[in-house]
């Protein structure tokens, strides 16, 4: 059985045409019975194919998330949108799982997290070196640490240039309350 068509209006074909990623309810001509969340046949005025499209009855956007444009072609600004935002939601959700399993595992379990000190860090880094000297005969391992050592150049240093990290704004609000500053006399 074929998708449900939507039919829409010169208005909305010309926005779809032109890349636009949704069609508004106004310039929704016609229907078949497509239900809130179905992929519909997006057609044009004079019946021509434009792509598929979600549909929702309920919102002032009827059509979402153009699949195609009726050509075969992607539109990829709006599917790299839509990885992007995929991304971040995951991005989010482990965040929450994992902080939840965090506190589950204290509160109920009695697990106790330690952080590893900077001086055990420091020293693996140190150790690793050490490693690295006995393979400097393999052109391979070079290569690949060649490669490493460039991305990090360029990510961490992204990172660390542009990333605000959240310690002070936790001790600001969650953690201890800073000592009060001396009065100078």
């Amino acid at each position: 059985m074929p998708e449900p068509a939507v039919v829409i209006t010169g208005k909305g074909q010309a926005r779809v045409l032109r890349g636009h990623p949704w069609v508004f309810r106004t310039d929704v001509a016609r229907t078949d019975s497509a239900g809130p969340g179905a992929v519909v046949r997006v057609i044009g005025p004079r019946g021509r194919p434009l792509g598929h499209a979600f549909y929702s009855s309920r919102s002032e956007i009827r059509l979402t998330t153009f699949i195609d444009r009726g050509d075969g072609q992607w539109q990829s600004p709006l599917r790299q949108v839509a990885v992007e935002a995929a991304s971040a939601d995951m991005s989010w959700k482990a965040v929450h799982r994992y902080s939840q399993d965090y506190i589950e595992l204290q509160e109920k379990h009695n697990v106790k997290f330690y952080r590893t000190p900077n001086a055990v860090l420091q020293r693996q880094l140190v150790v690793y070196d050490q490693a690295t000297v006995k393979r400097k005969d393999n052109a391979m391992w070079v290569e690949i640490e060649q490669s490493q050592k460039r991305f990090a150049q360029r990510a961490v240093k992204w990172q660390l240039d542009t990333q605000i990290y959240p310690t002070m704004a936790y001790n600001h609000y969650l953690g201890k309350p800073a000592a009060p500053e001396k009065k100078k006399a």
